[in-house]
């Protein structure tokens, strides 16, 4: 028997749960993204319980990380709540032009989440949506049921990306640029 046969086997027996290492480093680059979309010098303010070991955080995503909610069973990413994530100093703006935009948000983020159910990205700036051609990012959230795309500042070009959500029932795009 291997190495890793034998720790997966002693994990097993012991009930040690924690978040899945895939979707636990997948979480860290999707934090690393809102940080590089952000003004400089919010870095700390975001998602802040989110880090690794060597951080001194904890590593279990499902149990200790701020919008970050997972199935009992699997261990997967069911839920992620990153309603206004991105932060904006807008004293440096003119509010009445609606200040800065957070870009365009990244898709191929999202791909390593295949039990996804809920997803709430509202109130962060967006302006439209891209993803890594190698992947089908919104193809691959067959169980997205929810999908909170509130006051961003996408536009009628987001609405191709949503024919491929089949399981959604729930959309919320109030507050954007659609027509």
């Amino acid at each position: 028997m291997s190495l890793i046969s034998i720790i997966a086997l002693m994990t097993e027996m012991h009930g040690y749960k924690a978040c899945l290492e895939t979707e636990r480093t997948a979480l860290l680059e999707l934090k690393s993204f809102f940080v590089s979309v952000s003004d400089i010098g919010y870095d700390h303010e975001i998602l802040r319980s989110w880090g690794g070991d060597d951080e001194g955080m904890s590593s279990d995503c499902c149990d200790d990380w701020e919008g970050v909610k997972c199935s009992a069973t699997t261990r997967r990413v069911m839920q992620l709540s990153l309603n206004k994530t991105t932060k904006f100093n807008d004293s440096n703006y003119n509010l009445f032009y609606g200040g800065p935009s957070a870009s365009l948000l990244n898709m191929s983020l999202f791909y390593p989440f295949e039990e996804l159910q809920n997803l709430d990205l509202s109130g962060n700036r967006f302006e439209g949506l891209y993803e890594n051609k190698t992947y089908d990012s919104f193809g691959s959230l067959k169980q997205l049921k929810i999908l909170n795309l509130g006051d961003n500042r996408f536009n009628d070009s987001i609405l191709r990306y949503l024919n491929t959500l089949t399981s959604l029932t729930t959309l919320i795009l109030r507050f954007n640029n659609i027509e």
